[in-house]
């Protein structure tokens, strides 16, 4: 039992058998509840009957709570039982519910189908797809991670359209882009298509099974104009603790200064601009920052060098209030950009298929005046005047 103000690890039942670990993100995860903040780790179980079958979720663990780990592990089966269902009851409708989804004219209606009857299947079935998503430009991976997934469904506007229209409305011939949490790529491969053979793309990611597959899409579509690092952007040199995301989200795989445990994965961290060459830093066009809460650590380490930058130079940080330690930390980070002549302008972002389907890019940004307290993309610029043209 898990009482307030200790820390425990919960394990799957020992009769239940388990297959060796492949590799570090294949290692059997423990969940780990720590009192006075929530701790999100992998719950992975090794189901044995007449065919193995694996399931990986998520599970988020506040001060206070109180699970057996007999009730996890039942938990854990009746939801497996619940989606291998889904897979097979929807195989004869879900093709017909895609090819209609996606066909015009969009709708509200089509996208909650897509949701509810074709999601489902893609994610059960982990289908691998290589596709074209601009003309000459493939993107591959997995349908069972979101990210992926979209893509697979959505193409050109399959991950984040609004800050893909950004980048290719702002990115040229010769500029440098630095994409701080690449993850599989996708705003690594369109800039380096933009900034062309004289500029280059810097690709930062701490996950060293993310950096294969980003390096997969490089290589899948030639490109020799991206340097990739693998390496956590923080405040300063050091090492962290790197927490993979679940196989069906691996977005939010995030680093962490917390002590390791027995079977982390630790990684080698250091101030953003260390990790970047003098050239680079001067050239710099644009920065995207979505590394799940470490953006505070990473502004904070920027704060001396942001004068390094061109006057045109732009960032875009993914916030997320919530995994800020205090509403202090992120007066913090707006604080640090304005005081070396940045405004912040919101641009809106959402994971709905909805969005995919039907919302438009906006043409122009407005300036954000107030702290924000939900989830979005903030372009921090030295241009604009209270709007920023895009």
């Amino acid at each position: 039992m898990i009482g307030r103000g200790n820390s425990a690890t919960l394990r799957p039942r020992e009769s239940l058998p388990t297959a060796e670990p492949k590799s570090a993100h294949e290692a059997r995860p423990v969940l780990t509840v720590r009192s006075g903040s929530v701790t999100t780790r992998r719950t992975r179980l090794e189901l044995w009957g007449a065919r193995q079958c694996r399931w990986t979720c998520t599970q988020s663990w506040s001060q206070g709570t109180e699970k057996a780990p007999n009730a996890v592990t039942e938990a854990l089966v009746s939801i497996q039982r619940y989606r291998l269902a889904k897979r097979y009851l929807l195989a004869p409708i879900a093709p017909l519910v895609e090819r209609w989804g996606l066909s015009p004219p969009p709708s509200e209606l089509k996208a909650r189908a897509l949701r509810s009857l074709v999601m489902p299947k893609l994610v059960a079935e982990g289908r691998s797809f290589c596709r074209e998503v601009e003309p000459g430009l493939r993107f591959q991976g997995n349908t069972k991670d979101l990210l992926a997934l979209e893509v697979y469904l959505f193409g050109s506007r399959g991950w984040q359209p609004n800050l893909t229209a950004f980048l290719q409305r702002r990115l040229a011939p010769g500029d440098v882009f630095v994409d701080v949490g690449a993850n599989h790529g996708w705003f690594t491969m369109h800039a380096s298509r933009l900034v062309g053979n004289t500029g280059s793309v810097v690709a930062v990611e701490a996950s060293p099974i993310l950096a294969d597959r980003l390096r997969a899409n490089i290589q899948v579509n030639n490109l020799r104009n991206v340097r990739v690092v693998v390496a956590a952007a923080w405040s300063g040199p050091g090492e962290l603790t790197l927490e993979h995301g679940p196989i069906e989200q691996t977005g939010i795989t995030r680093v962490t200064s917390r002590e390791s445990s027995s079977g982390d994965t630790r990684v080698r961290c250091d101030a953003l601009c260390n990790l970047l060459t003098d050239d680079e830093v001067a050239r710099c066009r644009l920065v995207k920052m979505d590394v799940e809460g470490a953006e505070f650590e990473i502004i904070a380490g920027l704060a001396g060098d942001l004068e390094r930058f061109a006057d045109h130079a732009e960032f875009v940080v993914a916030v997320h209030p919530s995994n800020a330690s205090s509403p202090d930390s992120l007066d913090a980070l707006m604080s640090i950009f304005a005081n070396a002549g940045f405004a912040a302008y919101e641009l809106p972002h959402s994971y709905a298929f909805r969005h995919f389907l039907l919302d438009t890019v906006p043409s122009s940004l407005h300036r954000l005046d107030d702290r924000p307290i939900e989830e979005t993309d903030i372009v921090f610029s030295r241009q604009g005047d209270g709007v920023l043209d895009l």
